[in-house]
This record gives structure tokens, sequence and C-alpha cells, in this order.
């Protein structure tokens, strides 16, 4: 009951409840910020704090958090009501901060005159969705969580759906037995993980009266809860409050877009745009279509949504939670979705490629992370051939490091899979390689596994070693695989030898499942130059896990005589420039290379293409010696 305002639904109640806590604490404690949720609303990670969930909103980009570190600009924090007014709040979760004036915007809103929802959904949220869409008196004290999206379309969630990791809203019988389940399931979660500290207070707001309201904000403790004022510039909308409802008091009939107008209500220049930001037309009609629901006119939707690295985990493992959690978890999020989008954009990127797996992967994480290289291979970055000298390179892939797992696994699903971790991974590039004698792509030399030895003990890499051989990729001859798997043997061989645990990978495995292997592992080892193990390696130097290779090397002669082959069969000039192959190399080896790169690579050259006869009685030969056996033939040349 609102003294001026008349009787109103229950769901108004939150905002007074909110406010006491703000006033007097909780159980003796007092609080500074309260978070509340609708009660359709649960939380569903039960391990991630209301801090943690702000941080990552922060890590992500979400403007309502920028310049928050270290200081508490926003006084009301709103969860976004995707998907029905997108640009909207939704009062379903909210955070508010008493010591920045939140309990003012909790008074101005108890107040707002909104006879038509008094009794009526939306209640609460219309009067505060309407001042914030329209006027936005409060300016940058009330803001809108773009990226807290509670609402789900459907469950399991879509592939493509911002899926949020803390709170899911919308739990009710009418949805569905799914959304039962859901709900059961988290109560058994928390039972198991034990009481929570907000089971006492629970109790005593189920308490509430008619009159409460009134109490709290006729005492003493209305001097501390001052109706908050509008921002410097704008009137105050009279009888209506900060909060208007219906047709808006104002000369701008529309609600304020967020590509024209900055997030505290004042307008972007003339000619500019607020990034991330865009109609929602699309959306709105094909929901609508759908019968789902209506978006407001002229609401836009936020655009530049990034997967958060750990939520996308989420969806693919859940058996490092407690059992009933990962049992709820797995309702909500659905890996298989999300995995059969990824591998479908993935064969798409290298459809859309003349190059594997690897050098598709590298030239499209390349493209989204480093700055453009006109002229140069988006294709073959993985070799410092491409680069204008061995600082270039090492910058390059330096800046891209950082970005690889979160990237594979939010654009390809592509996740590190976990039981390789305490592993390894050393991956023989040997199939078309050495045998096509492409001039990037050499065999190393046998001393080179002798220093992977030495590299591996001195940096405490798992003594549990798993070789893969790629003998099936490219198609080579029968004599050639088995040339391939004699030498991967002799390499078994070796390893085993210094005291290592060495198997081989399975059979059969896919491009995809080896790319994971080598992702889970704790440390890579590169038997070639490979652009397939390149991507994880890199990823695991950045954080600071060993990453061994040979010394990358390109026989300038062959090179010549390769890009010459591909221009003619591209009917182009001599002096005309490759589609892919726009390189002009000085050097067999960047100067300085070995000491610039971010991880360990082998400071001597390859066998080089221009010394083999045979690449077949090569590597039988190179088996041999590292086995510490007979050679293949009489005559073995290292």
């Amino acid at each position: 009951m609102h003294p001026d305002r008349g009787s109103r639904s229950a769901a108004w109640c939150k905002i007074p409840a909110i406010a006491r806590v703000l006033l007097h604490g909780v159980g003796g404690r007092p609080c500074k910020r309260a978070m509340f949720i609708d009660s359709d609303a649960v939380v569903t990670n039960l391990t991630m704090s209301i801090d943690d969930y702000l941080d990552r909103a922060r890590a992500i980009g979400d403007e309502a958090l920028a310049g928050d570190e270290g200081s508490s600009p926003w006084s009301v924090l709103l969860s976004n009501n995707y998907w029905f007014n997108p640009d909207g709040p939704c009062t379903g979760l909210l955070y508010v901060d008493g010591s920045n004036g939140g309990c003012g915007i909790l008074r101005s809103w108890w107040d707002a005159r909104s006879d038509a929802t008094n009794q009526r959904h939306p209640w609460e949220q219309a009067p505060l969705a309407d001042g914030y869409r329209f006027r936005r008196e409060l300016g940058d004290r009330l803001r809108v969580l773009s990226t807290s999206r509670n609402w789900l379309q459907s469950l399991p969630a879509a592939a493509n759906e911002a899926v949020d990791p803390f709170v899911l809203h919308g739990v009710k019988a009418s949805y569905g037995p799914r959304y039962g389940r859901i709900l059961a399931a988290l109560l058994e979660a928390a039972a198991s993980i034990g009481p929570t500290v907000a089971s006492q207070p629970a109790v005593e707001f189920s308490r509430l009266n008619a009159t409460f309201a009134e109490r709290l904000f006729a005492s003493s403790a209305a001097a501390r809860c001052q109706p908050a004022l509008p921002r410097e510039g704008l009137e105050a909308a009279g009888d209506r409050g900060i909060f208007a409802s219906g047709s808006p008091v104002t000369t701008q009939s529309r609600a304020l877009p967020p590509s024209h107008t900055h997030p505290n209500g004042s307008a972007v220049a003339e000619g500019g745009r607020r990034a991330c930001w865009a109609p929602a037309w699309g959306l709105a009609a094909a929901a609508a279509a759908a019968g789902e629901y209506t978006c407001a006119p002229h609401c836009e939707a936020w655009t530049c949504w990034r997967a958060h690295f750990e939520d996308l985990r989420r969806r693919a493992a859940h058996d490092a939670l407690p059992a009933p959690l990962s049992a709820a978890r797995a309702l909500i999020y659905s890996g298989a979705s999300h995995r059969a989008a990824g591998r479908a954009a993935l064969a798409k990127l290298v459809d859309g490629c003349w190059c594997g797996m690897g050098n598709a992967l590298v030239m499209d994480s390349s493209a989204h992370f480093a700055k453009p290289r006109p002229g140069k291979s988006p294709v073959g970055l993985w070799n410092p051939a491409y680069f204008d000298g061995a600082s270039d390179y090492a910058s390059h892939w330096a800046q891209v490091a950082p970005h690889l797992e979160e990237h594979l696994a939010s654009r390809y699903a592509l996740f590190a899979d976990p039981s390789y971790r305490g592993v390894t991974a050393v991956h023989l590039r040997c199939s078309d390689v050495p045998f096509k004698r492409m001039p990037m792509y050499h065999l190393p030399t046998p001393s080179y596994w002798a220093w992977v030895r030495r590299e591996l003990h001195a940096a405490g890499a798992p003594r549990r070693v798993v070789v893969f051989n790629s003998t099936s990729w490219g198609g080579p001859k029968a004599e050639e695989s088995a040339a391939c798997e004699a030498y991967a043997a002799g390499v078994a061989a070796f390893l085993r030898a210094s005291g290592m645990d060495v198997s081989h990978a399975p059979e059969g495995m896919s491009e995809y499942e080896t790319l994971e292997a080598l992702l889970g592992a704790s440390a890579v080892v590169a038997g070639m130059p490979s652009s397939f193990s390149f991507l994880p390696g890199v990823a695991k130097a950045a954080r600071g896990a060993p990453y061994l290779t040979p010394l990358f090397y390109a026989e300038l002669p062959l090179l010549r005589q390769w890009v010459d082959k591909k221009r003619r069969a591209a009917g182009l000039g001599p002096n005309e420039t490759v589609p892919n192959l726009g390189v002009d190399v000085r050097h067999e080896v960047q100067p300085g290379l070995v000491q610039r790169v971010p991880w360990s690579m082998y400071p001597k050259p390859p066998v080089l293409h221009a010394h083999v006869e045979s690449y077949v009685e090569r590597l039988h030969c190179i088996a041999a010696r590292l086995a510490a056996r007979p050679p293949h033939a009489a005559s073995c040349v290292l």
C-alpha cells in the first residue's frame, strides 16, 4: 500500500525490501550493496560470487561497468530485458549500491506514479523501464548490464544464445517440465553444498505487511533515503516523478536509442553513433512471427556480445561441479548444440581456404587479434618467412597468443581435452611431409630429439608422453606410411629409453579430437614444423608451459620455385603477387629468431630437401638411430 498511489501488487514490495537491507543490514551485518532476484529466478552457479559475476561483465566489455575499477559510479545495475526490450532493463535481477545514492533511487521508484501497473504486469518494472528508455533522468546512476541476459528462449540454450552463467530467470511450471527439473536439481545442489547466508533473512521478509513500506519511508530512516534528483539540465517530470510511466512527459515522445545517446542520456554528436548498438527489427519480427514476444517500437540490441571462456567451458564440461549442480547445468548449457555450430563454422572456414585446418585457424586467429599485413600471406603466418624480421614475427604471436584458447572455444567449439592434462604431447607431422618437399616443412636431425629430452627435463614437463602421428593425413603411399610409422616408433623408443612413459595416441582420432588433445596437454613438442600443433603450442607458451619446435627454416630456391609454380597456375605474370602468397623471403632463417620467439626453438638447421635422395630411406635410418638398433639399409645417411 502506497499512501498516495494506493494499493499495489506484491511485486512492488521488492523496492522497500531492498531499501530496508541497505538501511538496516541483514542479521546485524551492514550491507553496502544488495542483489535482488525475482521469485521465478534462480542462481544456477553456486560457485560464482556476485563480485565474480560483475568482474566477468567488465572483462567482456560491458559498457555499464566501463571505468568502474576501484570506484562506484553506478547506483543501480539492472539485467537486460532481452528478449523483450533488449535496450531496456529487467527488474527481475538488480544490484543496488546504498553508498552511492541507491536508496534514494529506490525511494523515487517507490513514489513513481504508475496507475496502470499498480496491479497489472509488468508492475514496478513499467515506470523504471519507461524512465530509463525515455528520459534517463538519473543519467549514469541507473545502468543496464547489456551482457546480463537471464531469460532463455528455449532449453537447452541455442548454440548462438548468450547464456548467463549466474542466474536463470523464468523458472515457472507454465514454461514446461524442463524448468521444473532445473529448479529441483538446483535446490538439491544447494542442499548438498550447505545453507546459504540469505536463508534467515528470507523468513524475515516473508512477514512484510501492507504498512511496512509506509513505516520505512516515513521513519527516521527516510532522512538517509531522500528521493533522487534528476540529472543536471533536465526538468523534473512533476507529479509523475523521475520514473515517468505511460506517455512520457517530455517533448521527445520516442525512446532514447542507445546508438544515438550516451549512457547518461546525453545526445551523441551529430553524425556519430555509439558502438555496439543496432536496430532490433529483425530479431523482433522473427520472434513476433513465432508468437514469442513483441519488441517495443524503436528498440535496439547490443551487438558486441562475445562469449566468455569460462561460460563456454561450462557448456562442454560439468564433471568438475558437484553432481546435483552438474545435472542442473547440463539442462541449461547445451554442449552438443554449441559443438555442432562450432564444427560447422570450422568446416566452412577450411572449405574457404586451399589449406588444411591448421593453416586455416592460423589465418583466422591472426585476422582477429593482430594488425593486418597487406601483401603478406594470411595463411602461412605460423612461419617467420612471412614477416619483416624476427621481432615482427615474435611481436605478432605475442599479441595473438593470449586470445587463442578463448577464440577456438567460442568460435569453433574446440576445447582443451582434460584427459590429456599431465601429458607431454609429441606431434609428428609425418604424412605428406616431408615427401612433398615443401620449402618450409623439414625433418629435424636426430640431435633435435636429444635437445628435446634436455629441454623437457629442465622445464619439469610431464614424463607421461603421448605420440601423435598423422600418418594417414594427405594420402601418403604405403611405403611412405610405413616409413612414418617407423619414425614414430623410433622417437617413442628414444624417449622411453630416457625414462619417459610413452604411448601412442589411439588410431582413428579425428582432426578435431587431436587438436583438442594438444590443447589439453601440459606440454607440446612439434616433431616437425606444423601449423596444426602451432596454435596449441603458442597458447601453451603464453601461459608459461613448454612448447618445443625445430628451427623454422625456409629453403629459398625451393620456395621461389614453388611460388613461381603457383603464379603460373594462377595465370599471373612474373612480378604479380599470388593471392595468399605475397611473400618476399630474404633469409633461410630470420636473424635473432631463436632468441626472440616466446617458446623454445632448436637453434640448428634441419635436414634440407636438397640433401635427401629418398625420404623413405632417411626416415628409416633416423628411426634406427633413435631406437639404437641396426639401420634399415646398409648405407644410412643422417
